[in-house]
């Protein structure tokens, strides 16, 4: 369960965030630059709100009362990009097994290996390099990388928006079967209503009021 009461202030407006999160998918939706990834960022530790609150399963990650601010690594959440962000000189095989073998004090909750490549269907292309694989495929193995290390929440910024349709219809059918498998919270930021249709079981979407760049979490879809 996560539960966020914050605002931040940017550039050109405040970002105000009012979520609670079960064990779902829930899409965050609006226009670009409305602050969708800037709340991602916020939870995932990247950002630091103005003040409030981010909880996450009894564990306070942020609190302006009393100054927590726990560190990115600290968190436990998963954070999957829209470029992927994969190591080019690493094999598949190499950029899954990253977070294990470079953080030895979370290791022991890790996936099998074996596992994680059956479940994204990646066992094909452990010897590739990313340069090698498609976008779809670039996306398994970011998806693989990052559940590897059980996360308790997942955080994902416009993981599909620049593959083929069928490509995206595709991964949006294996995210809901893997929110399924991993019981955790997933926030999936888009700007495609048919996208956040198809994927969410809620969203939250943003009501701009001047300088104000508010969302609540407002509807079961």
């Amino acid at each position: 369960m996560l539960a966020m009461k914050f605002t931040l202030k940017l550039e050109y407006f405040t970002l105000a965030a009012d979520i609670s999160v079960g064990n779902e998918i829930i899409v965050l939706l609006g226009p670009s630059g409305c602050g969708k990834t800037s709340i991602l960022r916020s939870i995932a530790g990247l950002m630091r709100p103005d003040e409030g609150f981010i909880r996450l399963n009894e564990r306070t990650l942020y609190s302006s009362l009393d100054s927590t601010d726990l560190k990115p690594r600290a968190r436990n959440i998963g954070l999957v990009f829209q470029d992927y962000a994969l190591f080019p000189h690493m094999t598949v095989e190499q950029n899954v097994r990253y977070g294990p073998a470079n953080c030895p004090s979370q290791a022991g909750r890790a996936v099998e290996t074996g596992e994680i490549f059956e479940m994204l269907k990646i066992s094909q292309l452990k010897r590739r390099y990313p340069k090698q694989l498609s976008g779809g495929e670039k996306q398994r193995v970011a998806l693989a990388r990052t559940l590897i290390m059980r996360p308790e929440l997942l955080l994902l910024d416009e993981p599909l928006s620049a593959l083929d349709t069928d490509t995206r219809v595709e991964l949006q059918s294996e995210l809901k079967e893997l929110q399924r498998h991993w019981d955790i919270p997933f926030i999936l930021v888009t700007h495609d209503r048919e996208e956040a249709e198809r994927l969410g079981d809620s969203s939250a979407e943003v009501r701009v009021d001047r300088r104000l760049h508010e969302f609540k979490h407002i509807k079961t879809i």
